[in-house]
């Protein structure tokens, strides 16, 4: 019986199949085939009957006419239920060995008749699969992703991508977005899985200068490696590295342009439990970084941490060592070991620096609670002088109208013991007055005035310059505005509460002259005029100014918020690509 086909429907899944094998000895020998499926309808679209059908397959390089580039020849294939399979380029077909480095069009022959228009195989939807890639083996494409791996697993530890190198400088994943703007990634990784990693690099060298995962990228508002953690929740890491060396870092980003707003590493978690950056060295011994940061720029920063939240207790960097001879955070530098400012009184304090503990415009200062208001504390400033002052004192009594005292034995291994040396004497009951009459750094010898014989009792202080800071200057070279911080704060709290403002030191003195009968106003012009000389801080008419030493490029808190919100765009464009 004649067979009329009058239709023929054809879906069509069509791989490229890299089919390889360890024992294979070259790039050469490797065959290729094409998985071809197609079902074939008569006009009612009802299946064809079973049986042998003659069926061939050409691959041309145009829709229509062209070149022909390969040719499967005539054969009869198998037909059930209308579905036939062939493996194109599988014996006995000959081999399929085009580039498919261009488009290429199939013409498929049913039963002698020609089903067209031809279908295009198009290269970039190509999917090339084997046992392994061959080592060396470059893909190249125009789309969004040149090689795409995706791992389905909802739960587990399962990898988009893994890679593994025993090379003690080797990279187990390396990427390189050559791009120099736009929305790129030298590597990007996703996961599913609560317990999945978007991208994992694991370095098993234990020596050696080895990278769990590393990113470089040369565009000038670029990041070496950035990580985002989509979950509002939980204890989740933009970024997370470990390291098993004594040598290594858990996370290493190197930004080596010079100039512009450059991040070693950038992390960003929008958790209430999250970290931006977290870093962890486990190492019990050795010199380790939870996280350590570097920059070569004259306006970079080695670590930098911003805490975006105007309200509540926020940290841009916090530290914490749980080592009984740790530092919680350590500082180190040429100029100063650490800088802090207030942005809003002006206040500033370099820590480390030069001959200085502490040098600033605040006033040193302990605090302490009320002993007996819970809703308060106390808080008392510590005595300021035109030189860096030691003392000690005591409390003595005159023996026959004399007294030899000695100091307390330490005051001596710090004291200049050739000048400076000052005393003050109060004593304790009647006598005719006391005088010094010797003083060192060991002793000190009181007497009474005319000749008197007493015993009275008597306190002193002595007063000497600390051993090695008599040179110190006093009048210095300006570097940078230093203003009276501002007193706003507390103006603001005398507003509220009026019942505390008779503790400080101006109500106190008043307190003092009423005491006294004094009645008449305070006379408080010239404090003022020198005030006034000196200025107060005020943000409305200094601004807030950049008060970082050394660093006169840094930016301000506005243009590092405006570099923020285009991070946080671009991560939004990268949702989108997603």
């Amino acid at each position: 019986m004649t067979r009329h086909l009058m239709s023929l429907s054809l879906s069509v899944f069509i791989v490229l199949v890299i089919l390889t094998s360890l024992t294979l000895p070259s790039h050469a020998d490797i065959p290729h085939v094409i998985s071809y499926q197609g079902k074939a309808t008569d006009p009612g679209g009802n299946p064809v009957p079973d049986g042998a059908y003659n069926i061939r397959c050409r691959i041309y390089d145009a829709s229509v006419g062209g070149t022909l580039e390969w040719d499967s020849g005539t054969h009869s294939e198998t037909v059930s239920n209308g579905v036939f399979g062939i493996l194109l380029g599988e014996s006995p077909h000959p081999g399929i060995y085009l580039p498919f480095d261009e488009d290429y069009w199939l013409l498929v022959t049913f039963a002698g008749v020609d089903q067209t228009p031809r279908q295009r195989l198009a290269s970039a939807s190509y999917a090339y699969m084997a046992s392994g890639l061959v080592s060396g083996t470059e893909i190249t494409g125009s789309t969004y992703y040149t090689l795409k791996a995706m791992n389905t697993y909802a739960t587990g530890y399962r990898y988009g991508v893994h890679g593994e190198v025993e090379s003690t400088q080797g990279i187990g994943v390396y990427g390189n977005a050559v791009s120099t703007t736009g929305v790129n990634f030298g590597v990007y990784g996703r996961t599913n899985s609560t317990g999945g990693r978007g991208v994992f690099g694991w370095s098993n060298a234990t020596t050696g200068i080895s990278y769990g995962v590393r990113g470089y990228n040369k565009s000038v508002n670029g990041i070496g490696v950035s990580g985002e953690v989509d979950a509002v929740s939980g204890i989740t890491y933009g970024v997370h590295g470990e390291a098993a060396s004594s040598a290594g870092y858990g996370v290493y980003g190197l930004a080596s342009a010079s100039a512009g707003y450059t991040f070693g590493a950038y992390g960003r978690s929008q958790s209430t439990g999250g970290r931006g950056v977290f870093g962890w060295a486990t190492a019990t011994s050795g010199i380790t970084y939870g996280v350590g940061g570097e920059s070569d720029s004259p306006s970079g920063r080695g670590v930098w941490g911003w805490a975006s939240a105007t309200t509540s207790t926020c940290t841009g960097v916090y530290g914490e060592s749980s080592s009984s001879s740790g530092y919680g955070m350590h500082g180190k530098s040429p100029f100063a070991g650490g800088f802090f400012d207030d942005a809003n009184s002006s206040s500033s304090a370099r820590v480390g620096y030069d001959t200085y503990k502490i040098w600033g415009t605040g006033a040193p200062s302990f605090v302490q609670n009320h002993p007996s208001l819970p809703d308060r504390v106390i808080v008392y400033a510590a005595p300021e002088g035109d030189e860096v002052a030691t003392y000690t004192r005591g409390r003595a009594r005159l023996s026959d109208g004399e007294v030899r005292v000695e100091l307390g034995e330490t005051f001596k291994w710090v004291t200049n013991p050739d000048i400076g040396l000052t005393a003050h004497l109060t004593p304790r009951g009647k006598c005719h007055g006391l005088y010094v009459s010797s003083l060192t750094t060991s002793e000190l010898v009181v007497r009474e005035l005319e000749d008197g014989t007493s015993s009275v009792p008597f306190d002193f202080i002595v007063y000497g310059l600390r051993i090695g800071f008599e040179d110190v200057s006093i009048v210095q070279e300006k570097e940078e505005e230093s203003y009276i911080p501002s007193m706003k704060d507390h103006r603001d709290l005398f507003t509220r509460r009026p019942d505390l403002q008779r503790y400080n030191s101006l109500e106190r003195f008043k307190q003092m002259r009423t005491a006294m009968g004094i009645t008449d106003p305070v006379d408080l012009s010239a404090s003022q005029m020198l005030r006034n000389s000196i200025e107060e801080y005020d943000e409305s008419i200094h601004g807030q100014g950049d008060k970082d030493p050394g660093s006169a490029l840094m930016l301000n808190n506005e243009e590092e918020r405006r570099i923020m919100e285009e991070r946080h765009l671009q991560s939004e464009e990268e949702r989108a690509i997603r």
